[in-house]
C-alpha cells in the first residue's frame, strides 16, 4: 500500500500525520536508534541511524491506504 502513497504530493504527509494522531493504527512502525547530524557540513540536518548515540524513534513504514482514505474523507465530509 505504501507505493500508492508515495505518488501523492508531499503535503499529504502533513495530512497523514494528522490522521495518525487520531488513529495510530493507520501506519505500521518500526523502532530505530536515530540522531540528527548537528555538525557543520553537507550532512548537517540529516537523520542517521546511530546505534551508539541515537535515540529510540518509531518510524512509519507502511500506510493502510484504505483506512487513511476512510478517515480523511470522513473528516472532509463532516458538517
Amino acid at each position: 500500500m505504501t507505493d500508492s502513497f508515495t505518488f501523492r504530493k508531499p503535503y499529504i504527509l502533513l495530512v497523514l500525520a494528522a490522521v495518525v494522531a487520531t488513529d495510530p493504527s493507520v501506519i505500521s512502525t518500526r523502532s530505530f536508534l536515530l540522531r540528527v547530524v548537528t555538525e557543520e557540513g553537507d550532512e548537517n540536518g540529516r537523520t542517521k541511524v546511530d546505534t551508539v548515540h541515537g535515540r529510540h524513534v518509531s518510524v512509519g513504514e507502511d500506510v493502510d491506504m484504505d483506512r487513511f482514505d476512510e478517515i480523511f474523507l470522513e473528516v472532509l465530509n463532516r458538517e
